[in-house]
């Protein structure tokens, strides 16, 4: 689109365009001359720029951001263009366009113009790299933070619904599955389990038959209710999901590393619960009973601790781990 100009492609909205014509648009005042006679106030673009080439750049800028030209020309909306203060430096969005247009000159012209290899096309900078249809360059992860920052989860939820319908098949933002999971587990680990199990239940809303999500989603809830209810409510939560998952709700290691942040919280009631689940479902596994041992062990029981540790290491005679541990629960 912009040929010779493409050097001004960058970060940013719409560069230092301004036009001169008869007379100078003020509100309430005769309209000046569009398009114009000449063009001045070019502080970044070429001095010999045409008007059509200039047209083109400013369209690439207004759909890279997705904006208008009142986002940095004085006008307003919906009114003809001969009504704008183009020449006008007023607004702060087109005094950052020249820094952002100098920024991206200088990654094309010299950062990836002096690397010892490129591609042919060369990869450039512009505005669309950043922008992607949204006037600050921002990531989904950083927009849904903020709303959950603003008002919790319920609003980070609308949030992402309200993006999902007004951006989803663009490029603005990415709407794949490992996104809110990644975000659910982002929650889950400051704490805020439940508010981590509802991101997965809405992941589970968008993406019904990913298996990665579907395990996700069924682990969460299992843990969130464990926290929120108890220890039975917990259990009876796996019980429920074994119906629809045949090979089981939750792996080995998942529910071990659930166990042990059950341990972490200090819910040793329901991290043993969730270990002796795991004894049940692996009765052949070393480390299962080790962890249950260690669950026992912190919980004050010390001859189911010393019990589990033995069993451990029937199965694998070579847990020093438990080797140890049992010389220090016998003594």
């Amino acid at each position: 689109m912009f040929g010779l100009h493409q050097v001004v492609r960058g970060k940013g909205a719409a560069a230092a365009l301004a036009f001169t014509a008869a007379t100078i648009a003020v509100p309430g005042t005769m309209h000046a001359q569009f398009p114009p006679d000449s063009l001045v106030n070019l502080q970044v673009l070429p001095q010999d720029i045409t008007f059509r080439e200039l047209i083109g750049v400013m369209r690439g800028f207004t759909s890279a951001l997705g904006v208008r030209c009142q986002y940095c020309h004085v006008g307003e909306a919906g009114q003809p263009l001969s009504t704008f203060d183009f020449p006008s430096d007023a607004r702060e969005t087109k005094r950052k366009a020249r820094v952002m247009v100098r920024m991206v000159r200088s990654i094309n012209g010299e950062h990836l113009a002096g690397l010892e290899s490129r591609g042919d096309p060369p990869v450039t900078v512009e505005c669309a790299t950043c922008h992607r249809g949204q006037p600050r360059p921002r990531m989904i992860d950083d927009v849904l933070r903020e709303a959950y920052t603003d008002g919790g989860i319920h609003a980070m939820i609308a949030r992402y619904r309200e993006l999902h319908g007004q951006y989803y098949g663009s490029h603005t933002f990415d709407f794949r599955w490992f996104i809110l999971r990644n975000l659910a587990n982002e929650l889950a680990g400051t704490g805020a389990v439940s508010d981590g199990a509802a991101l997965h239940s809405l992941n589970l809303e968008f993406f019904p038959d990913n298996p990665m999500v579907r395990i996700a989603h069924a682990v969460a809830s299992i843990e969130s209710a464990l926290i929120g209810s108890g220890p039975e409510a917990g259990i009876a939560r796996f019980r429920e999901l074994q119906e629809q998952f045949p090979a089981g709700p939750a792996t080995e290691n998942q529910l071990n590393s659930m166990g042990y942040r059950l341990m972490g919280r200090e819910l040793l009631p329901a991290a043993i619960e969730i270990f002796k689940l795991n004894v049940e479902i692996h009765p052949q596994s070393a480390n299962v009973y080790d962890s249950l041992g260690e669950a026992y062990m912190n919980n004050g029981d010390t001859d189911l601790a010393i019990r589990n540790y033995e069993r451990s290491l029937e199965l694998n005679p070579e847990n020093t781990n438990a080797v140890q541990i049992l010389e220090r629960l016998r003594s």
